[in-house]
């Protein structure tokens, strides 16, 4: 989970909602120190590495990267593995996916691929509340780091998607809460978001 000091309250709420569910507490919350001159934009990203360090340095299969500022589908963790086997997605190969579409970005042209996963071009996609990554993309995402420019969000899309698109679940499984943004962009929410869907044949 990637956050900061001064947005404990949001965080704490976050971390409470997400108690509520079935997956566990996030292993490492990332919180990042007030720096002189250093822009949301710069904290970003250098938090965005660490996250990334850390998930690689312990050899997990899959990453799954929140914002401070959300709420959960109560069946997330049951959700998100009966999804990884229904996408065929292997921590060898470069996956990156998102449990969380925002409406700001409903004007692209998304193209369905089954009635639960979108894809989308990463040229066209934004946003980093609720990513799920790959062993692989996210080394691939720290060897190329450099390669990319702009915010972290943009560069994980930049990368990850040199070799496909990315890949949203549907119905979206976290809602953005309403918490002023660190970088004062637009207000946006999931129009598809259901706290209470389970993946089909599934049982918690």
């Amino acid at each position: 989970m990637l956050s900061c000091p001064q947005r404990m309250h949001a965080r704490r709420r976050t971390l409470a909602d997400l108690a509520l569910t079935d997956i566990r507490s996030p292993d490492y919350v990332r919180c990042g120190l007030p720096a002189t001159n250093c822009t949301p934009f710069e904290d970003g990203r250098r938090g965005m590495l660490e996250l990334l360090q850390i998930a690689v340095d312990r050899k997990a299969d899959f990453v799954l990267l929140l914002e401070d500022d959300l709420r959960f589908n109560r069946h997330i963790g049951l959700n998100i593995e009966w999804w990884i086997n229904a996408v065929g997605a292997r921590s060898g190969d470069n996956f990156l996916g998102s449990l969380y579409r925002p409406s700001l970005v409903g004007r692209f042209k998304y193209w369905h691929v089954s009635g639960r996963f979108i894809s989308a071009s990463p040229a066209l996609v934004t946003g980093s509340q609720a990513l799920l990554l790959s062993s692989a993309t996210a080394l691939k995402v720290l060897k190329e780091w450099d390669t990319a420019s702009g915010p972290h969000d943009r560069r994980l899309y930049s990368i990850s998607g040199r070799d496909r698109e990315v890949i949203y679940h549907s119905p979206s499984l976290v809602q953005h809460a309403e918490e002023p943004s660190t970088w004062s962009g637009p207000c946006h929410r999931a129009n598809d978001f259901n706290p209470t869907w389970r993946a089909p044949g599934e049982r918690s």
